[in-house]
């Protein structure tokens, strides 16, 4: 009851703000989400960290049997990283040798947990804990360095880090949930089950076998992110700014 009651106080103040207030989202979905749901009018405006100088148009590379796999994000049961680890065990035994690259904070207890794992799944050895990375430009090199981006979340709202992959032509393999499906769709990015690891198997599986969709998929990626920089981001939100001000 309490929660119930919480919910609908929370409904009341969005919608109470809502009315003197210009919404803005950095998802389509969550805009349909909040008209649908709650009845509030919201604007898609992306947020973005990549610069037009980010962008890195240099031909990707075909992963083999010994893929470079790369995971960016907060390291925590959520984003499905214990599935990934899961999934490049099975890989291991199918000898394709998975090399995954883990860029985030993680707190120690649970890195001792997924260390544990890893030497569960007998892959130990091919897992490397990067620790958190600020944005810039250390931070792209594991990006142009990676033959694949992994982001098996099982709930989001958007992240950059998918961006930041398109920025460097790096595929992506990463779950439709949250905002995610509302920018991208198989057009662009490879789509996973949530919490499966034999998903994440199938499609790298079906990548290293057959890379014809590879380029296409990298290529559209690439110029979508392209309409969400920086700079393109500020005069979205400068005309957004000036038409609500203009006709209030």
């Amino acid at each position: 009851m309490i929660l119930w009651a919480m919910h609908h106080y929370r409904m009341f103040e969005l919608k109470k703000i809502a009315q003197n207030s210009l919404m803005m989202a950095n998802s389509p979905h969550i805009v349909r989400e909040l008209k649908d749901e709650f009845g509030i009018e919201a604007y898609f405006n992306p947020t973005n960290t990549i610069k037009h100088s980010d962008f890195n148009s240099n031909e990707f590379q075909i992963p083999g049997n010994n893929p470079e796999l790369l995971f960016c994000g907060r390291v925590v049961k959520e984003k499905g990283i214990e599935e990934l680890l899961i999934a490049i065990g099975i890989l291991k035994k199918q000898a394709i040798n998975c090399r995954l690259k883990v860029v985030g904070k993680v707190n120690s207890l649970y890195k001792s947990q997924l260390e544990k794992l890893a030497e569960e799944n007998d892959i130990k050895t091919n897992i490397q804990f990067e620790g958190y990375i600020p944005f810039g430009e250390r931070l792209l090199k594991y990006y142009k360095n990676a033959q694949l981006y992994v982001l098996p979340s099982l709930h989001e709202g958007f992240p950059h880090s998918i961006w930041e992959s398109a920025a460097n032509c790096t595929p992506i393999i990463t779950t439709p949930v949250g905002g995610i499906p509302g920018l991208v769709s198989e057009k662009e990015v490879f789509f996973i089950k949530p919490k499966n690891p034999d998903s994440i198997v199938e499609v790298i599986s079906t990548i290293i076998n057959s890379s014809d969709s590879l380029a296409e998929k990298v290529q559209n990626t690439y110029e979508l992110a392209g309409n969400y920089s920086v700079e393109k981001c500020a005069i979205i939100t400068y005309k957004l700014l000036t038409n609500n001000t203009l006709s209030s």
